[in-house]
């Protein structure tokens, strides 16, 4: 008797037991001789959870032209893939679809995929869809969680959390990651410590979050007080480790976390070897009670963190013995091996080994490529890129390493070339045409770029302001704000507008990005509140420089030098000097810009002794070489005291050629006190260095009537045509500029 045809109904349940091997799950879809709705959704949400969010979409289109009908588990895979490619336009497309099935609009799992849809660039219509669902569901809450969170909406994120009718381990993770990423550690280890339930995933994130804030005892804290860590996750233990070689105290947290480790017999998981031997390297802990080898040679994951660490360390050679005595070897292994070979400009061994691999990997190439190209070998570095099928991973470093080579004709052509770049892609191009100040290419390719994220922006922000555009800057930060894709200006864009702003002294635009950074709460961030106290000094305003300096959730050098010249240029020479002096009690070591600033209090406020001691101290106690410009300080100052004679011995003991400024702060302290001999050689030093300059001429006709000498005033004077001098003033809260004798009133807005 002849075996029944097995139904449509069989071929789905095959489809969807086969859901984990999307090359079987595909070929049983095509033997099906009608596959209906079912069969379609199957094979949709299988490639969908694999994450192969593209051959889904493609499966979608299929779909659509054969006039299947769609229900919920359609529209809900489909939307989920939009999402994950940030493709809004195709995404807004099914959703008009969906609302022509009212039954599948109003599902829950299809309002989850449009709230992470229009999470990351449209809250509105996140809260929209949100708004319009008659039955919430607790995947429905949490959607909207993470939309809130995605557009840093913090107070409502929490208030949402606050009233959700349950919560689930998804939900408090969530809400501790949002705690987390804007910086409140210590409302995130309360939350954490209150939530009923805890996974994998949210220990890793606390962990790794605490870590990444430089909270190291915190992470390791929690860590130790939970009891059961087979809860807790190799990945989370493996952050605790990273956390733990943070800590400078000698191995004493390692050992005892790798000492539990073994109690629980948990030390043989290959994610915890490796934890386990970077810690060793990173922690410089290689005596701790176990071998190195031993470890490394029991998975490939040890053995690659061997690797990994040798090759940091610049042990090159011991790397490779551990890579030539591996058993089995993944693309990891080659990649890092590759990466030490090329730390150690062992180009030669890098190409053979690369060669060597019986199926060389997009990543390796992504490796060698670049590195070829950024020591001159682009013909050698090209030819192998052709030889593969690019993914834009590939494309988009072999474009970044041509733009850092200064060859942005031939990356803008690779650019032209990849079918899918990303928003990385796109910065990556932007930054190098911003680096060779191709800003007008910068703006065209801006302007036409269909692909936009906040970094994205951002990097046209700062680089209009760094190449003197500040109000353009400015007005393209507004922009931002209300572009649908624009989102939030990043730290660094935001720093360099405050940067713009002190360059041209608008202090009122200056204190409106101030005031946005303290809506975002970002005037906490150290890059802020060194861009705060810097803009402020230079502004004329050291007390609110000092301010912001006080505010200061922590301090590095740059904060430090920031507020000594603050002090200094607004001739507040005194306070400087406590400043410095604050730094060094607080264990902070100056650097040469610190005393730059120094010492250019101590001309601002005549402070001879302390100048000669600050430059005697730069050598003999901190170990850095005076330069030219920390011997001028002291010239200048000894000059305007009219101690020229010891302004001269400072330049002839100098370790470094003294320049035009050097010759003219001697030449203006000679013309002080009428030392014609003396002013006649160091006005021959300037006009030699500077030959179009006028003020050793102008200098020198007034020493020589000064001393009597007038007939010297008859020697032939050199014209010169000088550069009119710019300024630039705020009227009404807008930044204009003057030229010296232009006769009109000034350019607004762009200072081009």
């Amino acid at each position: 008797m002849r075996a029944a045809a097995p139904s449509t109904a069989d071929w789905n349940r095959a489809i969807t037991a086969a859901a984990g091997d999307l090359r079987l799950a595909t070929h049983l879809f095509n033997g099906i001789p009608e596959p209906d709705t079912v069969s379609w959704n199957s094979l949709l949400s299988a490639y969908a959870a694999r994450g192969r969010h593209a051959e889904a979409l493609l499966l979608f289109r299929r779909m659509r032209r054969r006039q299947r009908g769609f229900t919920a588990t359609t529209l809900s895979a489909a939307l989920s893939s939009c999402a994950r490619l940030r493709r809004r336009h195709l995404g807004r497309q099914i959703h008009a679809l969906s609302l022509k099935t009212p039954a599948s609009s109003s599902s829950p799992f299809v309002t989850s995929s449009l709230l992470a849809l229009y999470s990351s660039h449209d809250l509105p219509s996140s809260l929209q869809a949100f708004s319009e669902l008659p039955f919430k569901t607790p995947p429905c809450f949490n959607a909207l969680l993470s939309a809130l969170l995605a557009a840093r909406r913090l107070p409502a994120a929490r208030r949402l959390f606050d009233e959700m009718p349950a919560r689930s381990v998804v939900t408090w993770t969530a809400m501790i990651g949002g705690l987390l990423r804007e910086g409140l550690f210590d409302d995130a280890l309360a939350l954490f410590a209150s939530a009923p339930a805890k996974n994998s995933v949210t220990w890793g994130l606390l962990l790794r979050g605490l870590a990444s804030g430089n909270r190291f005892r915190d992470a390791v804290r929690v860590l130790a007080a939970e009891p059961d860590w087979t809860r807790v996750g190799a990945g989370a233990v493996a952050a605790a480790l990273a956390a733990c070689s943070r800590l400078n105290d000698g191995g004493r947290c390692g050992r005892a976390v790798h000492g539990r480790l073994i109690k629980i017999g948990a030390a043989d998981n290959p994610t915890v070897q490796a934890a386990l031997i970077s810690f060793c390297f990173s922690a410089g802990a290689e005596d701790l009670n176990l071998n190195l080898n031993f470890f490394g040679g029991k998975s490939v994951a040890g053995c690659n963190a061997l690797i990994r660490g040798y090759v940091g360390g610049g042990r090159v050679d011991e790397a490779f013995e551990i890579f030539d005595g591996m058993a089995e070897r993944d693309g990891a292994s080659f990649v890092l091996m590759i990466g030490g070979f090329l730390s150690k400009n062992m180009i030669a061994e890098a190409v053979d080994l690369f060669s060597s691999m019986a199926d060389p990997t997009v990543e390796a190439c992504t490796a060698i490529v670049p590195a070829l190209i950024k020591i001159g070998r682009t013909a050698e570095a090209m030819d192998l890129y052709l030889r593969f099928d690019p993914d834009v991973v590939l494309s988009t470093a072999v474009v970044s390493a041509l733009m850092s080579r200064g060859s942005v004709d031939l990356a803008m052509e690779i650019f032209a070339e990849i079918t899918d770049p990303n928003a990385v892609t796109v910065n990556v191009v932007l930054s190098g045409l911003i680096k060779h100040g191709k800003i007008d290419e910068a703006r065209d390719f801006f302007a036409a770029a269909k692909i936009k994220d906040e970094g994205t922006w951002s990097r046209m922000i700062s680089g209009l302001a760094r190449h003197g555009f500040f109000g353009e800057a400015f007005h393209l930060m507004k922009k931002m704000m209300r572009s649908s894709d624009g989102g939030k200006p990043e730290e660094s864009a935001i720093a360099g507008l405050l940067a713009a702003s002190a360059n041209v002294s608008a202090v009122a635009a200056g204190e409106q990005i101030h005031g946005f950074a303290v809506k975002q709460g970002l005037d906490r961030r150290l890059i802020i509140t060194n861009a705060l106290i810097a803009m402020y000094g230079k502004c004329g305003s050291p007390d609110r420089a000092r301010s912001a300096f006080d505010a200061a959730a922590i301090r590095d050098l740059v904060s430090w030098n920031a507020m000594i010249n603050g002090y200094a240029i607004n001739g507040r020479s005194a306070e400087a000097v406590e400043q410095m002096e604050k730094m060094e009690s607080s264990g902070t070591k100056p650097d040469e810009i610190t005393f730059l600033a120094a010492l250019s209090a101590c001309v601002h406020g005549g402070l001879v002794e302390q100048a000669k001691s600050y430059l005697v101290a730069m050598e003999s106690e901190h170990g850095i070489r005076p330069r030219l410009e920390h011997y001028s300080c002291l010239v200048e100052l000894l000059c305007r005291l009219g101690l020229v004679e010891e302004a001269m011995e400072v330049v002839s003991s100098m370790k470094c050629e003294p320049d035009a400024a050097v010759w003219s702060s001697l030449l203006g302290g000679c013309a002080g006190n009428s030392m014609a001999d003396l002013a006649e050689g160091a006005a021959e030093k300037v006009m030699k260095m500077e030959p179009r300059g006028r003020a050793p001429y102008l200098a020198m006709a007034r020493i020589y009537a000064g001393s009597g000498r007038e007939g010297e005033l008859r020697r032939p004077r050199k014209k010169t045509k000088a550069r009119p001098g710019r300024s630039w003033i705020e009227i009404e809260g807008e930044t204009v500029s003057f030229f010296a004798g232009s006769g009109h009133g000034g350019e607004r807005g762009n200072e081009e």
